[in-house]
């Protein structure tokens, strides 16, 4: 089971860099590396679900059993409703920092942090597309470490440009939010489609 190893360092790498990203924004006031890891910490619960997902999709496989098609549904709400509060606690930091802006330098720290994310994120991405066997949960992980790829890029395009236009940083943070949005309601969605299809 490669896939599953790969979620499972997706889990945990998700947790040491975001609280690497949340000290950094917190420490030198960048809203795109606060949100950006308030998100992946938050969203190592739905990280943890596809995971999850993975094993109980495994015993409907192997047991054909109806009840486990409940929990695999159950498993991908939970992940897609981790994966929604992480994208409401990144927006809620982003407008506040658009709210407060000021004109700042260029914040070295946070740009190295979030390009250090922008890699980590490009190869998750990489390694579940490497690792993809067709399941619910591979389908949700791509997409997750896509929008986190995504995100990651804009981070550091907004820190970058922050010192030219005060907000930028703020706005980097909400596009982050805004991603996370879709791929909750993405998951959430589909979860419900098929669950629909299987009564």
């Amino acid at each position: 089971m490669r896939l599953r190893k790969v979620l499972r360092f997706t889990t945990w790498s998700n947790v040491a860099y975001g609280a690497a990203q949340v000290a950094v924004g917190w420490n030198t006031g960048s809203s795109a590396a606060l949100s950006d890891g308030i998100h992946n910490m938050v969203e190592v619960i739905g990280h943890g679900k596809h995971t999850k997902t993975h094993v109980e999709e495994q015993k409907a496989v192997d047991h054909e059993h109806g009840e486990i098609a409940k929990k695999v549904s159950t498993q991908r709400k939970m992940a897609a409703a981790a994966i929604a509060a992480g994208a409401l606690f990144a927006g809620y930091q982003a407008a506040d920092h658009f709210i407060n802006r000021e004109q700042e330098p260029l914040n070295k720290a946070a740009l190295l942090i979030e390009l250090g994310g922008l890699g980590l994120n490009y190869g998750l991405k990489k390694a579940v597309e490497k690792n993809y066997d067709g399941s619910m949960a591979s389908k949700d992980s791509l997409a997750h470490n896509k929008a986190d790829t995504t995100i990651s890029a804009v981070a550091v395009a907004s820190i970058l440009v922050n010192p030219l236009i005060p907000g930028a940083d703020a706005i980097g943070g909400a596009y982050g939010a805004y991603k996370s949005y879709r791929v909750a309601k993405g998951i959430w969605t589909d979860t419900e489609h098929h669950h629909s299809h299987d009564e």
